[in-house]
């Protein structure tokens, strides 16, 4: 059995969140989009392997989570700060389009496979209470810093 990886909407969207704005001369991409990328890099240079793989259900969810991940993005980002509204409305649909293009090209470099759903539920419950016990030891360990600061 080949090894796989299955990509999972939010890294898929990280990845593709990257947009450069030339009339202010500001870039503008996801806090995640530097260590997501290269996983991308990885998969396109291996395409006859057929590595990474999404499903029909990470493909919807992509669409609809990019576009989440930007408006968030921008409340956090300079950009708010220097625009209007109406600018800021025009440059999000800038950044959105080149983000789908983005994501196109990132689904590009994996293949899209029908996988076992009730498998892929057990396993996603899995990786959740993973993700949920680094999250755990992070804040911990946050917490157990701001007591040791003299």
């Amino acid at each position: 059995m080949r090894n796989k990886v299955l990509v999972d909407a939010n890294v898929l969207v990280a990845a593709s969140v990257k947009a450069f704005i030339t009339e202010v001369g500001l870039e503008f991409k996801h806090h995640f989009y530097d260590i997501s990328k290269p996983l991308f890099d990885f998969f396109s240079n291996n395409l006859e392997k057929r590595i990474g793989i999404y499903t029909e259900i990470i493909e919807t969810t992509s669409t609809r989570v990019l576009s989440e991940a930007i408006i968030g993005d921008l409340e956090e980002h300079e950009l708010k700060k220097r625009c209007n509204v109406k600018r800021l409305f025009e440059y999000y649909s800038l950044i959105l389009s080149e983000c789908i293009i983005h994501l196109k090209e990132n689904m590009n470099s994996l293949t899209r496979e029908p996988v076992n759903e009730k498998r892929l539920k057990a396993m996603s419950s899995d990786i959740l209470n993973f993700y949920h016990d680094i999250r755990s030891k992070l804040l911990k360990k946050i917490r157990l810093r701001r007591y040791q600061k003299p």
